[in-house]
């Protein structure tokens, strides 16, 4: 894996994370007149049941000539419109029979040189993956360009057009142009332009379609739990043989340069609240064609990862940077870019912009120092072994290597090269590497959050690079030196087990005397935690909310006992373990990861997280200046008054859940934070800590009774829980300054919980597929008259009385009133027109399929038990996927609905306008 890379060439394909793999152990053939299959079952992956199809086409918007701009794109619009075996609304229920969610086409995108349909299976069901293989067919080699449903297509994407057309998306479309300048890209987005999308016959679209989508330029990639010789029978049953194609070589952009403009772009983003300072580095690069020529970037990932370390520690004890990162970038074959990315909280270019020439003019000069390197080839290997290879990676890195030819390996094999090369990778080697890059052209790129005359112009950013210091002190430079957390327990709380119960689906649970309760599931993975409290910011008493909603802020910035934040990342990356916090209205909960060897020592640290959390007086004042400086760029944003409006409507005004006032955040001392943090966090809060993995339950035991049961009981008294109860009144609430040419409408219908006593879980998410289909089916698909549209009940816990039915969707302004009135008479008729009973029960297949899906995932399966009771859930019952055969009938889904439309319902709608 290359931390921050992503690969560009001529499309805008972007991968973050994994590295690109090629996978030796794909299975490629060829068929005459066929697509190239290649397929890589799951022997060596965690597949869980999932199958993964996608169908390559190298073709995109660089490949159309000038009167069929934004045709690669339109014709995968079609593609879900209907084909030769599934005309119109048939291919659409075949789809969502898979479990496909096709409301915003989020299973094909269309890029600069190819495009990509891909089909997820939750399951490894032989018909249903026979049923994939055929609609990838129908894709490849049927689609129809009836006249109709091509005039209704070009609604929806003059709805895509004003969607994506936004202010922040105008701003980054000129960092895209200066990204792509003097290239094909510019003239060629995939989506074409409005007026060559209106002037589209099914002709054109239809030649296009022909001429690209040919077995020479087309591959077909699967991956996870199947049969080969299943899907080779059902791929040449399906895939018709085209004998006569000629291949037509896809147009890669190799022309771009990027070297032309200097200080290339300094623009106002009056929409957003962070300012952002980019570096760039522009070099040529050899083409990357061996798995050699990939591991040889760890030399720029090297010295990149220590800027940044370095960075972070000379600004650590001011508030002029809320975060930092760093991005590698191809924007053609023979170029790189890399961009350094400062994050301010306020807009003090000047001093960003100084420090950061002084730090790289330091590296240029004097290079790394062997302990940086030494504790980064240490933090490389743990930080690779949190990556495994899993379904989605494979298809990603497969469907990567047929686009670009990017070599590439196995995680396992990557690790095993990076282990080598890492040892040979010498100081010199990185400042070889950073002399070239310091050689190379530099750039500036300036957003700025707001227009109040401290954007600087080339003159000023030419001056401040020019006047940075040209030596820093060696303090300031040199790496942390790596430090073991003190891990020492002290404690004089006894170990006392109350009560222990093995639960009928195999869950283990232990209940300590210091209110403390342990679950946990065997499960053949890594370790999953997720540690959830009885309550959360609800129960801090109202005056002390505003610093317990930046508490875990403070407590991240001071780091753990004996190290410093720095310390204590580096540290747990270097021991493969994670720690996320969070708070919610309802509970905290912290979520983390290890291997089963490290197990013990990551209830070790949460025990020291519990009762020993030093909280620094710089890291408050740090955090406090930052969230000081975000409220005041919300106050003085464009949409500030429907933020106001969200609060009092949405939210009532309730403290928990609003957004903060500046006079609240000043009026929070270091003391409110101790208090609340002591309070709130530490001890054992009656806590209930779920882990899942590869552990024996006697290991549990052991180790929880080390550190768990003996955490103190926690007897501070704190604020009864409230509920929240959402909008108190119906109306309809609009408000202005989104930076969109779309309009966002939602519309939410809350009713009591107790409405839907007694009825099956599964009532929920069935109405949910009912409203979803249809409503994409008519107003969107029908009637043209949005881009996406959605429908969600979301599950909601036992401090909430209510459950909401919502509808999102992005409108063009003109069409607001015509779109609400659609979407209610659609719902009208629908309450009392049942669905057909064979749609009801593959829509139940498909849920009963994802949730077993979900079952199986170890991270969700911590999360969900843990959240038990919360959520209301019994134990017992926690893990059983819904049923693949219901009890509730085609009428009952009416009855909900109608629940949702009657009187006993609040209905409101929220309408954000540009």
């Amino acid at each position: 894996m290359i931390k921050k890379i992503f690969i560009v060439f001529a499309c805008t394909l972007s991968l973050y994370g994994h590295a690109f793999y090629f996978y030796d152990h794909a299975d490629t053939y060829s068929f005459e007149g066929k697509p190239t299959l290649i397929l890589w079952p799951s022997d060596d992956i965690y597949a869980n049941d999932q199958v993964i199809l996608k169908l390559i086409v190298n073709a995109g918007s660089l490949q159309e000539s000038d009167d069929q701009l934004g045709y690669a794109h339109f014709v995968e619009h079609m593609a879900f419109n209907g084909t030769e075996s599934y005309p119109t609304s048939t291919l659409q229920k075949k789809l969502e029979s898979l479990g496909l969610v096709i409301g915003n086409h989020s299973n094909a995108h269309t890029y600069y040189d190819y495009t990509e349909f891909t089909i997820e299976l939750k399951t490894d069901d032989r018909q249903q993956l026979e049923s994939a293989i055929e609609i990838l067919s129908q894709w490849y080699q049927s689609i129809e360009f009836n006249a109709d449903e091509v005039d209704q297509e070009k609604k929806v994407i003059t709805a895509e057009f004003m969607y994506r057309d936004s202010g922040k998306n105008s701003i980054y479309q000129k960092l895209n142009d200066t990204y792509y300048q003097n290239s094909e890209q510019i003239k060629r987005y995939p989506i074409g332009t409005l007026e060559s999308v209106r002037q589209a016959t099914p002709a054109g679209l239809k030649k296009f379609y022909q001429t690209w989508y040919n077995p020479l330029n087309t591959s077909v990639i699967v991956t996870g739990d199947f049969n080969d010789d299943f899907v080779k029978a059902k791929f040449n049953q399906y895939f018709k043989a085209n004998k006569s194609a000629t291949f037509i070589a896809p147009t890669r952009s190799d022309t771009t340069d990027q070297t032309t403009t200097k200080i290339v772009l300094s623009e106002f983003d009056r929409f957003s609240t962070e300012s952002v300072l980019t570096y760039a580095f522009v070099a040529d690069i050899k083409p990357v064609k061996t798995k050699t020529d990939v591991i040889e970037l760890q030399k720029v990932q090297a010295a990149f990862d220590i800027l940044v370390q370095r960075i972070e520690a000379d600004a650590r004890n001011d508030a002029l940077i809320s975060s930092i990162d760093w991005e590698w970038h191809q924007p053609n074959a023979n170029q790189q870019m890399i961009r350094l990315n400062l994050y301010l909280s306020n807009n003090d270019f000047e001093q960003a912009t100084r420090i950061v020439k002084s730090h790289l003019h330091n590296l240029s000069e004097g290079g790394i120092q062997k302990s940086e390197l030494s504790h980064w080839q240490a933090n490389r290997i743990s930080e690779e072994a949190q990556y495994g290879d899993d379904v989605h990676s494979i298809a990603n890195a497969l469907e990567l290597q047929v686009v670009t030819d990017w070599p590439a390996i196995s995680q396992i094999e990557y690790i095993d090269i990076l282990k080598g090369y890492l040892m040979r990778l010498t100081v010199q080697n990185i400042n070889e590497e950073i002399t070239q890059l310091m050689e190379s052209h530099q750039k500036l790129y300036i957003i700025s959050n707001n227009d109040d005359g401290r954007r600087p112009t080339d003159d000023e950013l030419n001056t401040w690079l020019a006047d940075a210091p040209q030596a820093a002190s060696e303090k300031s430079f040199a790496a942390a030196d790596y430090t073991e957390l003190n891990l020492d327990v002290k404690t004089t709380a006894e170990a006392k087990i109350e009560s222990q119960i093995k639960h009928l689906n195999s869950i283990y649970e232990w209940q300590f005397a210091n209110g403390f309760r342990v679950l946990f599931k065997q499960d053949n993975s890594d370790i999953a935690y997720s540690l959830i409290s009885s309550n959360g910011l609800n129960a801090v008493d109202p005056s002390d909310v505003p610093a317990a909603r930046i508490m875990l802020d403070v407590a991240g910035e001071s780091g753990l006992r004996n190290l410093t934040k720095t310390q204590l990342n580096s540290w747990l990356v270097n021991n493969g373990l994670s720690f996320e916090f969070s708070s919610y209205y309802s509970f905290f909960v912290v979520n983390g990861l290890s291997k089963s060897k490290d197990f013990s020592t990551w209830l070790n640290v949460l025990h020291l997280f519990l009762t020993d959390e030093r909280l620094d007086e710089s890291a408050f004042h740090k955090v406090r200046v930052s969230s000081l400086n975000q409220l005041d760029k919300i106050h003085t944003s464009p949409y500030i008054e429907w933020l106001r409006l969200v609060d009092s409507t949405l939210y009532n005004n309730e403290i928990e859940t609003r957004t903060l006032t500046q006079q609240e955040v000043e009026a929070i001392r270091f003391e409110d934070i101790e208090r609340v943090y002591q309070q709130h966090l530490m001890g054992n809060q009656n806590y209930t800590l779920a882990i899942v993995g590869d552990l024996h339950p006697r290991t549990v035991e052991h180790f929880a009774k080390k550190y768990i049961a003996t955490i103190p009981s926690q007897s501070r008294k704190k604020s009864k829980p409230r509920e929240t109860y959402g909008p108190a009144t119906e109306g309809d609430y609009i408000g202005y300054g989104s930076g969109a040419i779309t309009s966002d409408v939602t519309l939410r219908f809350k009713l009591p919980k107790a409405e839907f006593a007694g009825q099956p879980k599964e009532w929920s998410p069935l109405l949910e597929y009912w409203l979803e289909s249809e409503l994409f089916r008519t107003i969107r698909e029908d009637q043209g008259l949005v881009y996406s549209i959605a429908a969600s009940i979301p599950t909601t816990d036992k401090f909430e009385p209510f459950i909401y039915l919502i509808i999102n969707t992005q409108v063009d302004p003109e069409n607001i009133g015509q779109v609400k009135e659609s979407i209610r008479m659609l719902l009208s008729r629908l309450a009392s027109t049942p669905p057909k009973n064979s749609d009801k029960n593959a829509w139940m297949k498909s849920i009963h399929k994802l949730s077993v899906h979900n079952r199986r995932d170890f991270q969700l399966v911590s999360k969900r038990i843990a959240a038990a009771n919360t959520l209301e859930l019994p134990l017992d019952d926690v893990l059983k996927p819904l049923p693949e055969h219901t009890t509730v009938s085609p009428e009952d889904l009416t009855h909900y609905l109608t629940l949702f439309l009657s009187d006993k319902a609040l209905k409101t709608s929220f309408t954000f306008n540009p």
